[in-house]
């Protein structure tokens, strides 16, 4: 079973490429007997196959039949069974062919919603919502409603978690909406039931549900219960209740009822159990959004300051992040201001969150012009922080004195603390450096901070070479803000090949980081040499595996080009390690697709052709590649075209990537026009190829000669090759390659210049169908059929078939089987049916029917019928 099972899941996968479907299709009734085998785990994977298959309209017709066979894994024995066949008809319900079908199955699926199995309850909720997508699928839905809802008390979270988002797919349908309103009252009262998970999942739905102007009235009466909500000992239902409040809040019906419980949710901040407190401003909060209630809530701000003393530091933080979100809102700025000081307390709080909350507040507040007096007494207690015996207030304090540098009445103060900020670059703690450059590069903004700044240089390329991540890419990034000054560019630039170093980092953001900071670093002409040497690692960011660097390397690359960096790219070309030169190359490619860098690239496309010379191969090859890529652009063209004779050349090298590297790029060449008199002479050279010892090359020949014949230029001179094609290729021991050769002679023989030449031919390929090898006789036969299409080659084939029925009498060979079915080919073909085919016909037909085969009655069948 595991073979059966690992071999349809493969089909599977395969369905998805196109080329792969027509050899698929003649599976599917195997696939639909797998729902029948003896193991589940079969039947399973049979199911969730032909989901896939679903996916493909060459499939659908033979699915069709199946979904019955689908619709009995329903009731199958098995839970997973069962759960996958609830998936697969969901996801054949989007194909419209599928749901007459898969209509009569909805009431197993709905039966599955009381399944003793918790995955198989979820499938069936999960496999409604998808059906209720489709309207002729809503009427027999709309029962299953109320078992729905039941859903949400079930014993399994995932159970309930799947109703949930079943009533919210269904309430996107207007006739369900009806129903979902009777439902209501049953979804309130999850708010009281005593699984804190079932009253979050109530409280979600009904915020959900707000959303549509059905359901509000039914579920107005709910506002008492979710102000409970918030007073729940579980976290996650107070912020639910919190969530379901605000949401209401957006719609007009609620604001009345929101405000007038505002009251309610102040006196919170009173309550006896602190996590209550901390929940009732974190709902102020939330609800200071809507403007409605800001009157009720302005009342509620002397409340809030008073958390700020409170007995637990948890609310005393919260309180302190309250009043600075607040401070958004012009109405409570001046009730807050007086709360500043209380503020400024919490910067010597016994527990260190409450002090590193309470900087981060300050900071925040700095923002408006109307706290700033009050606060600049604070900035002494903020900078001895920076000495704070715990690692996350440092940091937050560095942050924090980075966001009061932007308002000019703290940068006095501020200025004194510079040599401490640049003491935490030193700090044992990673995030603690990491804050101090960030903090930093943020003070270069400030002239009056530069000379105290610029000591700490040496500091901040230190940290390129941390053994933190974050660290690394923090210090390329302040040195990337420092160049914007002048007078730190000479302390920077002895800095470039660390920063470089990062391109080649294994952590991406890392890498990415790195790559940013060239990119800022190259604005500046004094630091452009120094990068330029980096244009390697940059471009093999193009193909880092993660996708963020390589859009990156890709920026990084279009930048360096607009600073004139061609010449610096050119002189890779000429660089002593191998991958350097071909990295120089490609990166000039991709340069040329920008028009206003062709005439830069154009003088150096003799140093391109150099390349071909190159003792490297990869060098050579990415040379071919360059000028075959370069060639699509008319100003490349005359400059190229001198380079032709280099690249044939290159069909004589020793090395077989080469060889096939020069047919490739010739063919390139060949689609323009002014290339083709010198590629002319090259025609001998590729046929050649085809008696190559390297099969690929062989392969390459003929493929490249195929491509010529479509330029009449070239057709006189491919005409002589023809015998070489059908011996050479055709006889050829390896099967890529005769498949090459028959696709040839196939694509040849559309062209009036050689048809004589294969009608000449005929004969010898009849020959072939007397060689051992099957795979020889196998082609040959394809080669003749193909052939026989064209009524100018049909007399010299049908001369061949007393030929071709000799064969069939030695039984030994391997030309019986392939040639079987060929008079049935030809009988096809009106002309055919002439005097000889009358003489062959008996010998065919007493062939067909001396052999015990159901292949070969069919056959028989097929030739009878074209021979009308």
């Amino acid at each position: 079973y595991p073979v059966r099972s690992e071999g349809v899941s493969a089909l599977a996968r395969f369905s998805g490429q196109a080329e792969f479907r027509g050899a698929i299709c003649g599976a599917v009734p195997a696939t639909v007997a797998l729902l029948k085998d003896s193991w589940d785990y079969v039947r399973s994977e049979g199911a969730s196959a032909l989901a896939k298959f679903s996916e493909q309209a060459e499939f659908q017709a033979a699915i069709l039949g199946a979904i019955p066979d689908v619709v009995a894994l329903l009731k199958d024995p098995d839970e997973e069974v069962r759960s996958q066949g609830a998936s697969a008809l969901a996801k054949f319900s989007e194909q419209t062919e599928f749901r007459a079908a898969i209509s009569s199955s909805i009431p197993d699926v709905v039966a599955l919603l009381k399944d003793h199995d918790e995955d198989v309850r979820s499938q069936g909720a999960s496999a409604l919502a998808k059906f209720s997508e489709q309207a002729e699928f809503r009427a027999a839905i709309s029962g299953a409603i109320p078992e729905i809802v039941a859903l949400l008390k079930d014993r399994d979270v995932n159970v309930r978690s799947e109703g949930a988002s079943a009533l919210f797919k269904f309430s996107e349908q207007a006739e369900f909406r009806a129903p979902i309103v009777h439902t209501i009252p049953d979804i309130v009262s999850l708010l009281k039931d005593p699984d804190e998970n079932i009253q979050c999942y109530g409280a979600s739905a009904l915020a959900k549900f707000s959303e549509q102007g059905e359901f509000r009235a039914a579920i107005s009466s709910a506002i008492p219960d979710l102000l409970t909500l918030l007073k729940h000992h579980y976290k996650h239902v107070r912020s639910e209740g919190a969530s379901a409040l605000f949401k209401f809040s957006e719609q007009a019906e609620f604001q009345a009822a929101v405000s007038g419980a505002i009251p309610a949710i102040v006196g919170l901040l009173k309550d006896s159990t602190y996590y209550v407190r901390s929940e009732g401003v974190s709902a102020l909060v939330r609800l200071s959004e809507q403007a409605q209630c800001r009157a009720a809530i302005s009342d509620a701000i002397p409340d809030i300051v008073v958390l700020l003393k409170d007995t637990m530091s948890y609310v005393r933080s919260n309180g302190a992040s309250a009043l600075a979100n607040l401070s958004e809102h012009a109405e409570f700025q001046a009730p807050i201001s007086g709360a500043i000081p209380f503020i400024v307390v919490l910067l010597k709080d016994p527990m260190s969150y409450v002090r590193s909350k309470g900087a981060l507040a300050l900071a925040n507040l700095s923002e408006h012009a109307e706290f700033r007096q009050a606060i600049s007494g604070a900035i002494p207690d903020i900078v001895a922080l920076l000495k704070d015996p715990d690692e996350e207030v440092r940091s937050q304090r560095a942050s924090a004195l980075a966001k009061f540098s932007e308002q000019t009445e703290f940068r006095a103060a501020i200025s004194s603390s510079i040599p401490d900020v640049v003491a935490l670059l030193k700090d044992h703690d990673k995030d603690v450096r990491s804050e101090g450059a960030s903090a930093l590069a943020k003070f270069s903004e400030q002239a009056e901070f530069r000379a105290a700044i610029s000591s700490s240089i040496p500091d901040v390329v230190a940290l390129l070479k941390d053994h933190d991540e974050d660290v690394r890419s923090e210090g390329a990034s302040a040195l990337a803000k420092f160049s914007e000054q002048a007078e730190f560019r000479p302390a920077i630039s002895t800095a470039i090949p660390d920063v470089v170093i990062h391109l080649k980092d294994p952590m991406s953001s890392v890498r990415y980081k790195g790559a940013s900071a060239l990119v800022k670093l190259s604005e500046h002409a004094e630091f452009r040499g120094a990068i330029s040497s980096s244009i390697p690692d940059v471009v093999a960011l193009l193909k880092d595996h993660n996708e963020d660097v390589r859009s990156q390397g890709a920026s990084a690359l279009a930048k360096f080009s607009e600073q004139g960096s061609i010449p610096d790219v050119a002189a890779l070309l000429q660089a002593p390690g191998e991958d350097v030169r071909s990295i120089g190359v490609s990166t000039l490619v991709q340069f040329s697709e920008q028009t206003t860098f062709r005439a830069a690239i154009s003088g150096v496309i003799p140093d391109i052709v150099a390349l071909l010379k190159d003792t490297a191969y990869s060098v050579r090859s990415a040379g071919a590649s360059a000028l075959a890529k370069l060639s699509e652009q008319v100003e490349f063209r005359t400059a190229i075209s001198g380079s032709i004779l280099d690249v044939v050349a290159l069909l004589k090298h020793p090395g077989e990537d080469v060889r096939s590297k020069g047919a490739s790029t010739l063919v390139k060449f060949s689609e323009q026009a002014e290339f083709r008199a010198a590629i002319f002479g090259a025609i001998p050279e590729i046929v050649v190829l085809l008696k190559d010892t390297m099969s690929y090359v062989r392969s390459k020949g003929a493929s490249a000669l195929v491509n010529f014949s479509e330029q009449a230029e070239f057709r006189q001179a491919i005409s002589g090759a023809i015998p070489d094609i059908i011996v050479a290729l055709l006889k050829d021991p390896d099967e890529e390659v005769r498949s090459q050769g028959a696709s040839a002679l196939a694509k040849f023989s559309e062209q009036a210049e050689f048809q004589a030449a294969i009608s000449d031919a005929i004969p010898d390929i009849v020959t072939l169908l007397k060689e051992p090898d099957e795979g020889v006789p196998s082609q040959g036969t394809s080669v003749l059929a193909k052939l026989s299409e064209q009524a100018q080659f049909r007399s010299p084939v049908l001369d061949a078939i007393p030929s071709i029925i000799k064969l069939l009498e030695n039984t030994n060979l391997p030309s019986h089987l392939v040639v079987v079915d060929f008079p049935a080919k030809l009988a096809a073909q009106d002309d055919f049916t002439n005097l000889k085919l009358q003489i062959v016909l008996p010998v065919m037909c007493h062939f067909y029917l001396s052999e015990l085969s159901l292949v070969h009655y069919d056959k028989l069948e097929i030739l009878l019928h074209n021979c009308k």
